[in-house]
């Protein structure tokens, strides 16, 4: 949901760039119709695909969660609809990363957006050895490696401001 989020800011708002790391853009509408008739009835919904960290090392050290309540699935899918009309207005440098591994959200996601957007300056990274939770997995090296990349990209752009 925080890439999703970081294309919200950016679609409507001026910074000097963004970068977006395994965002839905375009989700199951099968799931998105069960889960909004039936999300007052059934609660809770259990992780069936296990951890979102591939590194064992890693996901042992954080915390996470078997189940998550359904009305925050109901305001995943309402985040999504809100963003997806909204991405062709996003013209800011972009970098956006994700894994050919994402269990949660797939990977097609990235190439929409990418084509989306109104942004001369962007940079698709697509990963090969991650889940969902990306800072964290195997890729995480390559995945700061490029966020640094882009950083450092998007600041060379960006007009001093006057000494006062």
């Amino acid at each position: 949901m925080g890439g999703t989020l970081a294309l919200h800011l950016a679609a409507n708002y001026d910074f000097s760039g963004v970068a977006t790391l395994a965002a839905p853009v375009k989700l199951s509408l099968t799931d998105e119709l069960l889960i909004r008739s039936f999300h007052w009835i059934v609660k809770w919904q259990h992780k069936t695909n296990g951890s979102d960290i591939k590194d064992r090392s890693m996901a042992d050290l954080l915390y996470t969660y078997s189940s998550y309540p359904s009305r925050s699935t109901v305001e995943v899918f309402r985040l999504v609809r809100k963003i997806k009309p909204a991405i062709s207005r996003i013209s800011m440098p972009i970098l956006i990363v994700h894994g050919t591994e994402d269990h949660v959200v797939p990977v097609t996601n990235a190439g929409l957006i990418a084509n989306k957007v109104a942004s001369r300056h962007k940079k698709l990274v697509i990963v090969q050895n991650s889940y969902h939770i990306l800072p964290m997995d195997f890729d995480k090296q390559t995945i700061r490696s490029a966020i640094h990349a882009f950083i450092g990209e998007v600041l060379q752009q960006v007009p001093e401001q006057p000494q006062a």
